[in-house]
């Protein structure tokens, strides 16, 4: 897990030897305060010049001026987040205002006094170093653990890797979810013992439109809790983007303690390595889309050469020619292609779920299906219907099954038939129909229009 190295405080500062001879007049309840940066003022409106987060150095005389004509001064130094205050004693001014110090005091804001010989130049330079060192510090723990996150995909590592990785990290649940709010993986990590400590699906917000919200850029966001969630931890929402485009989104739930900017810097580090993973993938899955949809289309066209190599090819999707083939054919209603990611990930989840041997791609607009099976009745109309149900605007055309690759173009043409007669008669009430069950339509079909 990535720990901030510890801030440096107005009480480090104190124990530094240039503050030998330092005296701390008020503010004690302050002394933890982050020193972010180290500032000289020794001119009037010294809270003109404070932007937060500094040790303010000045001297006596400015301070007393500025409380005399500002009675709100310490107040106002407070709230724009100052560390704390350094003055130098002066001739002119024996000891500033109590009402100041008493105000100091309230608020908690350290005022420290040093004899006039302390040269501020010493100081500055003590506490930038240790400053820059702290950053080095930062530095170099967002690289180990940047590095440590693109090492999962330098060794082919998947979301799940890189969710394991994320978690161990920051002590927190994940889970990787695509745009559609699929599960894409999840690990409780180390800080959640079982699985309903895991952050919620995004999808549970789609009245509040929340993944609308995010905009298209991996930087984590802070989600509130949902109402119903009993234990009401805020999310970290990443989303993983790549050409504007938002591929997956990173979910992470916090625990007892909240994500520090350190967290929260790799928290978006794994966001790019998942953006990359994801880019691998669809790369993968292109090229061997690409491949199979040469296979496809030797076999449906009947331009399919028998030989060692194409049936190593086949082979790899667990084909063989001694079975039976039958072959499925859809389109949209609408006449729309069929290139919706949601959609696609839907008909391969229906015909995984078949559990049978199949060559599926796109060519033209339609998506074509080969299935091979022993002698099975009503696996392909079981098949018809489950891809069918992915969508309400997809209609179907079903060949008939029969032995050999040479019939892979009799099935084929026998399903384009039939998804000609469910578009041209959708008086029929129905979005999918087999060749077999045609009957006198299909010898309709082959007339021409004077006969």
């Amino acid at each position: 897990m990535p720990l901030l190295p510890v801030p440096f405080t107005v009480a480090d500062a104190l124990q530094l030897e240039v503050f030998q001879t330092a005296c701390l007049l008020a503010g004690a309840a302050g002394l933890e305060r982050p020193i972010q940066w180290v500032h000289i003022v020794e001119i009037p409106d010294v809270a003109r010049w404070v932007k937060g987060g500094e040790l303010l150095l000045t001297d006596a005389r400015t301070l007393a001026a500025d409380f005399e004509r500002q009675p709100g001064l310490v107040e106002a130094l407070h709230g724009l987040g100052l560390a704390g205050l350094v003055f130098s004693r002066m001739g002119e001014v024996i000891s500033l205002p109590e009402a100041l110090l008493a105000a100091a005091d309230r608020l908690g804001l350290p005022v420290i006094e040093v004899p006039f010989e302390c040269h501020y130049v010493e100081v500055t330079e003590v506490i930038l170093r240790r400053l820059v060192d702290r950053e080095g510090a930062l530095i170099r723990q967002a690289m180990t653990t940047h590095l440590r996150l693109t090492h999962v995909v330098l060794q082919g590592g998947d979301l799940l890797d890189l969710a394991k990785a994320l978690a161990e990290l920051v002590a927190c649940a994940v889970r990787v979810e695509s745009p559609e709010f699929q599960t894409l993986a999840y690990t409780a990590g180390p800080a959640a013992a079982h699985p309903h400590q895991l952050p919620y699906s995004l999808g549970r917000y789609p009245a509040a439109g929340l993944p609308a919200s995010l905009r298209p850029n991996p930087k984590p966001t802070r989600v509130p809790a949902p109402p119903d969630d009993p234990e009401a931890r805020a999310w970290i929402v990443a989303p993983v983007v790549v050409a504007g485009e938002v591929l997956a989104y990173l979910t992470l739930r916090e625990a007892e303690r909240p994500l520090n900017d350190l967290d929260l810097q790799t928290v978006e580090s794994a966001a790019t390595v998942a953006a990359l993973i994801l880019v691998r993938r669809q790369a993968i899955e292109e090229t061997e889309a690409r491949f199979q949809g040469d296979l496809l289309a030797q076999l449906v066209d009947g331009t399919f050469q028998e030989n060692a190599l194409m049936q190593r090819n086949l082979a790899r999707y667990g084909l063989s020619g001694e079975r039976e083939h039958q072959v499925l054919v859809l389109e949209s209603a609408e006449g729309a292609p069929l290139q919706d990611r949601a959609l696609q990930a839907g008909l391969q989840r229906a015909v995984a779920g078949l559990g049978l041997h199949k060559l599926a791609g796109f060519l033209g607009r339609r998506w074509v299906c080969i299935l091979e099976y022993r002698r099975a009745p009503g696996e392909g109309r079981r098949a018809a219907e489950q891809l069918v149900g992915v969508a309400p605007h997809l209609r179907l055309g079903l060949g008939e099954a029969g032995r050999g690759w040479a019939w892979i173009h009799t099935s084929y043409q026998q399903a384009l038939d039939a998804l000609t007669i469910v578009g041209r008669l959708p008086g029929l009430g129905r979005r999918a129909a087999a060749f077999g069950e045609l009957g006198f339509l299909h010898w309709l079909l082959s007339l021409s229009e004077a006969e």
